[in-house]
């Protein structure tokens, strides 16, 4: 169910996860599980002890880069793409997944070909791909309800401390976003990080580790 992916439930997720260990975490969170931890982060602050954030933007500097950029409007293809019901999944596991591992290829130091396999398996699984894609497909449906049927609200400012990590060679989100991101919290740390891509804690595993710390 495509619903099962809105931001609301995965929030939720989270919380039962830091109730069931009885801690409050510091949270580290890449592309899709930063876009949760930084809504989780302005609704729940009392929640998580430090935000670690790797090349994901907040979802304000994301609007509002999104509808001043053309760039980024193209840079960002994919998620309406993805808004298409079955050809997605069908296009990313044709050919023993070979539009997947063309993916996979785009950063800065490979993957192995035991990592590609591994990521072959898994999402060659049944209804995984599409498990992956309905993540895009919840969040178009969020802004939809939200734009139709929601008071609007103000954002409030992220106040944990924060350490945005941001790879500077990430095809798919601009490294302005580090910066429009930082505007939203009021104690934050930006870090780029020179030839590393969309996975920074691939490409500089050593180098952002040590940040984590």
């Amino acid at each position: 169910e495509i619903m099962a992916y809105s931001k609301k439930e995965l929030i939720k997720d989270l919380l039962g996860l830091f109730d069931h260990y009885q801690q409050r975490p510091t949270l580290v969170a890449h592309d899709w599980g930063g876009i949760i931890a930084w809504e989780l982060a302005e609704l729940h602050p009392n929640r998580i002890e430090k935000l670690v954030i790797l090349n994901s933007p907040h979802h304000v500097a994301y609007t509002k880069f999104l509808t001043s950029s053309w760039q980024q409007i193209l840079k960002s293809w994919y998620v309406f793409y993805f808004q298409v019901p079955y050809l997605p999944e069908e296009i990313m596991t044709r050919d023993d997944c070979h539009m997947f591992k063309l993916a996979s290829s785009n950063r800065v130091a490979p993957m192995s070909h035991d990592w590609l396999k591994r990521g072959v398996t898994t999402i060659s699984g049944p209804n995984a791909m599409e498990a992956m894609i309905n993540y895009y497909r919840a969040l178009v449906r969020d802004k939809i309800y939200d734009a139709i049927y929601s008071v609007p609200k103000v954002p409030t400012k992220i106040k944990i401390p924060t350490l945005i990590i941001w790879g500077k060679d990430d095809v798919a989100l601009s490294d302005e976003l580090a910066r429009l991101s930082a505007e939203e919290c009021e104690d934050v740390r930006i870090v780029t990080i020179d030839n590393a891509s969309h996975f920074v804690q691939w490409d500089a595993r050593e180098r952002v580790a040590d940040l984590i710390r």
